[in-house]
């Protein structure tokens, strides 16, 4: 594991912050790209998993902030290979 290690509900994930390609944000317009850097987040023992979403976005704020950034909690975020993406939510 590398990145921030990031402490959420007693148990110990990853967080890498980076620059990476935009996100998208949905609007009552629809989909809107968003620019910003991006946040992998990811756990050790265990790949993260589609209803782990909600918990990985928190780690994904938490490891933003800490490093001194803005999180936009709108960004949509992509699940692969274990590993949730938020692309563009960390300004």
């Amino acid at each position: 594991m590398r990145g921030l290690p990031v402490v959420h509900e007693g148990a110990t994930y990853s967080a890498d912050i980076g620059p990476g390609a935009p996100g998208e944000m949905l609007t009552a317009d629809g989909a809107k790209p968003v620019a910003g850097m991006t946040v992998a987040v990811q756990k050790r023992d265990t790949p993260l998993g589609y209803d782990q979403g909600k918990r990985a976005k928190a780690v994904a704020r938490a490891a933003c902030v800490g490093q001194g950034h803005e999180f936009n909690a709108s960004v949509l975020g992509h699940l692969a290979e274990g590993v949730w993406t938020f692309r563009g939510a960390c300004i």
